[in-house]
């Protein structure tokens, strides 16, 4: 790998963890400024058929389709004090892998592995989402924005309904 390829997939690297450890802490303000104005964020539904490799179902069936204004109401929402899922916050932590990335025309686009573990205050169980990400990044006045997100969950059924982002 030549030195200008390993320095553009470290600083991807680092845009991604820095994105994790505030979506861990509940900066979601912060972290909407690391998207672009025209974000599209999805995660379809998953469907397994015996014998046959795990396939994405597009049409019709996700459990996330959103852009930048229903982002930002998702994040009022997690922040409401009337979010009684997520009163007190609950403890999430994100582990971010296997990144790789490609450089593009109109921007650079990235893979990765996620794990995220997610526990609520009166919940002994807490939840785990596993998945893989394909991003869209380009940059805007020479940072790095987030400007696609699709996620393809590792498991058919969520563990608990989404109060998290990923």
């Amino acid at each position: 790998m030549s030195m200008a390829v390993e320095s553009l997939v470290r600083e991807v690297e680092q845009f991604f963890f820095h994105e994790a450890l505030l979506l861990d802490e509940g900066r979601y303000e912060e972290w909407l400024e690391l998207l672009s104005h025209d974000i599209w964020y999805f995660c379809p539904l998953i469907e397994f058929v015996d014998g046959v490799e795990p396939t994405v179902v597009e049409r019709g069936g996700h459990y996330l389709d959103e852009n930048m204004q229903s982002l930002r109401n998702r994040c009022q929402w997690l922040m409401s004090p009337h979010t009684h899922v997520e009163r007190p916050p609950s403890l999430k932590r994100r582990l971010i892998s296997n990144v790789q990335v490609q450089e593009l025309d109109d921007g650079l686009a990235a893979q990765s592995n996620f794990m995220l573990w997610q526990i609520r205050a009166r919940d002994s169980q807490g939840a785990l989402f596993v998945g893989r990400r394909a991003d869209r990044l380009r940059r805007d006045d020479g940072q790095l924005k987030l400007s696609e997100r699709r996620i393809q969950l590792a498991h058919p059924v969520l563990p608990r309904a989404l109060s998290v982002l990923f």
